[in-house]
C-alpha cells in the first residue's frame, strides 16, 4: 500500500503494522526510442498536373514534408505519409507509385483553388458510381452536404504557406445514396508568389467511428442521468497515486467542488467523526489487504454545508497481475430517505402510534430479553403492570379524544419519571406495562409507590371540566428461576387485579407465598370458568358457513370451527362468555383448549360422519403454536379420525403467527406438507403483516372483519379491502371476507373480487346439523 494512503487510514485507527514496500521497476528503461526521420512530400508525376509541375519543384513549404529539405532518392523513396520504407528500391519507375495511389482503399483527389478535381484514384471514383474521367474536370463542392460548403471554402481560402494542411469532417452520400462520414486531410502547394495553385487530399472513412463515438455518448449520457435519478455517484480509486476521481452526481452527494482534495485524507475528512476510525480500518485491511468488495453503510459531513447524510458505498478492486490492488472502482448512493423510512417503520412496528410509548409485542420481545439476561447473571427485574382507574369513566362521558388526550398525558408524565433503560409500553386500550431493569422488587417498590401517587395527584382537564386520575398496578419480580413471560405478565397481572379489589388507586407485589395472591389467583380462574368448563366438559363445537361469492347458488362446504360453553347450570343456549379466550391465554390453558377443538372437530367429521365433503377451518391459539408437541398430536388425530388432510384448514391469526414466526413457519410447513390448508386469520389488523405475508405458506388470508363491516358505507375501509384481495390474488392466495352481514356488504365484496364471505348473512354459528345458509341480513352479535 502506497506510503500516503496508509499514513491517512491509520492516522485515523492508529494501527501498529509495518508498511508493506513496493517493488516497482523503472518504466522508463523499459521504453524503446524510436527516432523519426524527415518526412518530404513525393507525389507521382501523372497525378499533377504538368503545369502545376514546377511549382512543386521550386516552391518550398513550410510543412514537415518540405521538399526543398530532401534529396531526391529520400523524396523517390517517400509513401504518402511522409515515412521512407526500411529499403528504398532505386530507381522505383512511376508505375510503381501510381499503383500505390491507385489501390489505397482511402479516397485520393487532386483539385484546384476552385475545387475542380484534377485526379481521383479508383476508390474515389467507386465511391461516387463513376469512372475517374467523369469525374475530373467536375467540382468536388457539389458532392459536398450545401451546409457544409462553405465552412470548406473558407478554410481552402485560408490556407498558407505557413500552414498548408487543413483537416475536417464532413457527411457524403454515395452511389448507394448512404450516407457517410470521411475525415479529409488537405494539403495544399504553392506559387512563387505564396498563392495555393493545388490541393491534394485524402479522405478516411470514419463512419463506424463516429457511429461508436455516438453510441458512446448516448451510453455516457444514459449511465450519467440513469446515476442521477437513481441518486447513484460514481468513483475510482488509485491507491498507488492516493487520489479518487469522481462523477458529477457524486460531488453532489458529497458537496464539494473541483478544488477538494481528492485522497484518502479528503475522504475520510467527508466521514462522521463517530465512524471515521471504523471506515478507515475497513477500507485498509478488509479491501486493500484481505481484497474483500467494498461495501458498508455510512454517515458523511457534506463539505457544503456540513449536512448529515447516509449513503450506501460499493466497490470492486482491480488487481494487478500480482494481486496487488492498482484501483477500486464503485458507487456512492445517497440512501438518507431511504434509511429515516426504514427508522420510521421499525419505530412503528413496535410502537404505540397514539401515545409513542413501545407496544406490546416490543415489551415481551424485552421482557423475554431481561429473563435471559437474569439467568445469565442472576440479576433481578421488576415489572409492574397498571391498569388507569378512571380511564373507562372519561372515556364514556368526555369522548374518546378525552381518553385518548388523558393517556398521551399518563405517557408523557411515566416516561419523566423512569431511566433510560427502563421500558414503558401501552400493552392494551388503558394498560400499560413498565420493565424496571436490575431493579429487584425492594426497589421496585418505592417506584410504584410514586407512580401511584404522581398519578393520583394529576388532574385532568378537558372541555371546561376536571377529572381525577387514578391507577392500580401489580408489581412482579424477574428472577433466575421465572419460568417465561408468560409467567411474569401472569403474575403482575394478578398482582393488579388484588390492587383493583382491594381499593384501587394503588399498587400490589406479587409474592407466591402471600395467601392473598395465591387466593386471588385462583379467583381469577375460576371467575373466569375456563378450568370448570375443560374439567365439566361443557365445551362445545358451533360451525359457521364459509361461501363462494363467485357461486352463491351453491351450497356451502366449508365452515369455521367456533368455540362455545355451556351454561355452568346447564340452561340457555351455549355462548362464549365474555374474557374467556384471554383468561385462558393468560392463564397458559389455551394449549388444552385447541387441543380440544382439534380432536373434536375431526371427530365430528372424520369417517364415516354425516358430513361427506366438508371442509372445516380450526383455529390455532398464539400459544400453541410454540408448542412442539403440537404437530404430533396433530397427525394423530388426523390419522385416528380418517379425515382426509385436504379437508382441513388451520387458521392462526396475524399478530401470532409474526410474534411465534419460527415456530409458525415450521408448524405450517409440516401440515402443509401433510395436505393440510392454512389460512392466516383477521388479516390486516397488524402493522407488519404485509412484510412477513411472503413468508408464510399460507392458502387463504382472512380479511379482518373490522376492515368489512362498513365498506359499503366507508370509502377508506373499502380502499383497505380492495388491497389486501388484489394483494392476495397477486400472491396466488385466496381472500375470505369476515362480518358478511348484509346483502349491502356482499354486494361490494362481490364487486372488489373477493372469493369468499363469512357472516351473519350466509348463516350463524350452530351445532353440526348442516347450517341453511340465510338470504336476508342480520345484525350481527
Amino acid at each position: 500500500m502506497p506510503n500516503g494512503v496508509e499514513k491517512a487510514l491509520t492516522a485515523q485507527t492508529r494501527p501498529s503494522q509495518e508498511q508493506r514496500s513496493q517493488d516497482a521497476g523503472d518504466p522508463s528503461t523499459r521504453e524503446a526510442k524510436i527516432q523519426a526521420p524527415d518526412e518530404p512530400s513525393s507525389i507521382p508525376a501523372d497525378f499533377i498536373p504538368r503545369e502545376a509541375g514546377p511549382a512543386l519543384e521550386t516552391s518550398p513549404t513550410a510543412s514537415s514534408r518540405s521538399v526543398a529539405d530532401s534529396g531526391a532518392n529520400h523524396q523517390a523513396g517517400s509513401n504518402l505519409d511522409g515515412v521512407p520504407p526500411a529499403c528504398p528500391p532505386p530507381n522505383l519507375p512511376e508505375t510503381w507509385y501510381r499503383r500505390l495511389v491507385e489501390n489505397q482503399p482511402d479516397l485520393i483527389c487532386g483539385f484546384l483553388p476552385d475545387t475542380t478535381l484534377t485526379y481521383v484514384n479508383l476508390a474515389y471514383a467507386r465511391f461516387f458510381g463513376a469512372r475517374p474521367e467523369e469525374l475530373i474536370g467536375r467540382r468536388f463542392i457539389d458532392f459536398l452536404a450545401v451546409e457544409d460548403r462553405a465552412g470548406v471554402l473558407k478554410q481552402l481560402a485560408n490556407m498558407v504557406p505557413e500552414s498548408p494542411e487543413y483537416q475536417y469532417e464532413h457527411e457524403t452520400r454515395g452511389v448507394d445514396g448512404e450516407p457517410r462520414w470521411h475525415l479529409w486531410h488537405d494539403f495544399a502547394l504553392f506559387d512563387d508568389a505564396g498563392r495555393p495553385c493545388e490541393f491534394q487530399s485524402i479522405g478516411v472513412d470514419v463512419t463506424e467511428r463516429r457511429r461508436i463515438e455516438q453510441a458512446l455518448r448516448e451510453s455516457e449520457y444514459f449511465l450519467r442521468k440513469s446515476q442521477e435519478m437513481a441518486g447513484l455517484g460514481s468513483y475510482r480509486f488509485d491507491p498507488r497515486a492516493d487520489r479518487w476521481v469522481s462523477s458529477s452526481q457524486l460531488d453532489r452527494i458529497f458537496g464539494i467542488g473541483d478544488d477538494y482534495p481528492r485522497d484518502v485524507a479528503g475522504w475520510l475528512a467527508l466521514i462522521h467523526p463517530e465512524q471515521r476510525g471504523e471506515m478507515a480500518c475497513y477500507l485498509r485491511e478488509t479491501v486493500l489487504t484481505a481484497h474483500e468488495p467494498f461495501s458498508r453503510e455510512y454517515r458523511i459531513l457534506r463539505a457544503i454545508d456540513g449536512a448529515e447524510r447516509w449513503v450506501l458505498g460499493r466497490g470492486e478492486l482491480e488487481l494487478d497481475g500480482d494481486g496487488a490492488p492498482v484501483g477500486l472502482i464503485g458507487t456512492i448512493q445517497d440512501i438518507t430517505e431511504r434509511r429515516h423510512l426504514t427508522d420510521r417503520l421499525a419505530h412503528d412496528a413496535s410502537h404505540d402510534p397514539l401515545t409513542g410509548l413501545l407496544n406490546r409485542a416490543e415489551l415481551e420481545r424485552r421482557l423475554q430479553a431481561a429473563l435471559a439476561e437474569s439467568r445469565a447473571g442472576s440479576l433481578h427485574h421488576s415489572f409492574c403492570y397498571m391498569d388507569l382507574d378512571q380511564f373507562k369513566v372519561i372515556n364514556d362521558t368526555a369522548g374518546h379524544a378525552a381518553g385518548d388526550e388523558l393517556l398521551k398525558e399518563i405517557a408523557r408524565l411515566l416516561s419523566s419519571m423512569i431511566r433510560e433503560r427502563d421500558s414503558l409500553a401501552r400493552i392494551g386500550g388503558d394498560e400499560l406495562g413498565l420493565l424496571l431493569f436490575d431493579c429487584p422488587l425492594t426497589l421496585a417498590e418505592p417506584i410504584a409507590r410514586r407512580i401511584v401517587e404522581r398519578v393520583r395527584g394529576l388532574h385532568f382537564n378537558w372541555g371546561g371540566r376536571s377529572y381525577r386520575t387514578g391507577l392500580s398496578m401489580g408489581v412482579a419480580e424477574i428472577r433466575p428461576k421465572t419460568a417465561d413471560t408468560a409467567t411474569i405478565l401472569s403474575e403482575a397481572d394478578i398482582a393488579c387485579y388484588i390492587a383493583k379489589q382491594t381499593g384501587r388507586n394503588r399498587y400490589h407485589l406479587y409474592c407466591s407465598e402471600n395467601g392473598q395472591t395465591a387466593s386471588h389467583h385462583n379467583d381469577m380462574l375460576n371467575a373466569a370458568g375456563v378450568r370448570d368448563a375443560l374439567e365439566q366438559d361443557r365445551l362445545r363445537l358451533y360451525y359457521q358457513p364459509i361461501v363462494s361469492l363467485g357461486s352463491p347458488d351453491t351450497p356451502p362446504v366449508r365452515y369455521e370451527a367456533l368455540l362455545r360453553v355451556v351454561p355452568e347450570n346447564g340452561e340457555g343456549e351455549p355462548a362464549l362468555p365474555p374474557g374467556f379466550i384471554g383468561a385462558a391465554e393468560r392463564f397458559g390453558l389455551m394449549d388444552e383448549i385447541d387441543r380440544w377443538v382439534i380432536a373434536r372437530a375431526l371427530h365430528d367429521h372424520g369417517s364415516g360422519s354425516e358430513s361427506p365433503g366438508a371442509r372445516i377451518a380450526i383455529n390455532l391459539s398464539g400459544s400453541s403454536l410454540s408448542d412442539e408437541t403440537l404437530l404430533a398430536y396433530i397427525e394423530g388425530q388426523i390419522d385416528a379420525s380418517g379425515m382426509a388432510p385436504e379437508r382441513i384448514c388451520f387458521e392462526i391469526t396475524e399478530t401470532a403467527g409474526i410474534q411465534n414466526l419460527d415456530h409458525a413457519l415450521d408448524l405450517m410447513t409440516a401440515l402443509k406438507a401433510r395436505g393440510c390448508h392454512l389460512a392466516l386469520d383477521d388479516f390486516g389488523s397488524g402493522l407488519s403483516s404485509f412484510h412477513y405475508l411472503r413468508l408464510l405458506p399460507v392458502d387463504y388470508l382472512k380479511i379482518d372483519g373490522g376492515f368489512v363491516r362498513n365498506i359499503a358505507e366507508n370509502a377508506s375501509d373499502r380502499t383497505l379491502v380492495e388491497a389486501i384481495n388484489r394483494m392476495g390474488h397477486t400472491l396466488g392466495i385466496s381472500t375470505v371476507a369476515e362480518y358478511a352481514h348484509s346483502e349491502a356488504v356482499v354486494t361490494r365484496l362481490r364487486m372488489l373480487g373477493v372469493d369468499y364471505a363469512q357472516g351473519y348473512h350466509f348463516g350463524r354459528p350452530a351445532p353440526w346439523v348442516t347450517p341453511e345458509p340465510r338470504s336476508g341480513g342480520e345484525t350481527p352479535l
